[in-house]
């Protein structure tokens, strides 16, 4: 399925929310970008994905590249590598295997559509101050490794 469209529409997220200005900030990068950029752009940045039950496609990375487009009315994205194929397992089996692969954050996934994600301002801020940090901090390990762990660290 690598490097096949596959409709926006018919993706799970993974992950219970977004930050909102980091869609924005996509959204208006990949608006700006003539027709072909944009499917130069899209190929680069295929949608990993784990085949789930019922052979639902639940994403594991670029949920805000996901999101933006269907802000967008762009109907698809390009799948990228099927990381797991866990589509013979039940529900509850499932998001066991997905936790302990660490495929989904930060509280489990959710079976809804993307454009149905819930959009957290905290996760937006805290970019935001993560980044200008990592960037007055550049080349110091410290802060290399937090940056790794995201804006509140890893449990």
């Amino acid at each position: 399925m690598a490097g096949v469209k596959a409709s926006i529409a018919d993706m799970r997220p993974t992950q219970l929310t977004l930050g909102l200005s980091e869609v924005e900030e996509r959204a208006a990068k990949i608006a700006a970008m003539t027709p072909a950029d944009r499917e130069a752009h899209l190929e680069r940045k295929p949608v990993p994905h784990v085949l789930g039950p019922g052979k639902k496609i639940y994403i594991v990375d670029h949920h805000h590249l996901a999101r933006a487009l269907w802000s967008l009315k762009i109907p698809e994205a390009v799948l990228g590598e099927r990381v797991a194929d866990w589509s013979g397992l039940e529900a509850k089996a499932f998001w066991r295997m997905m936790e302990s692969k660490g495929y989904c954050w930060p509280l489990g996934g959710v079976q809804r559509p993307l454009r149905r994600i819930v959009f957290q301002p905290v996760w937006s801020k805290c970019r935001c101050v993560q980044k200008a940090w990592v960037m007055s901090s550049k080349r110091k390990p410290a802060a290399r490794k937090l940056s790794s762990q995201g804006c509140l660290g890893k449990s």
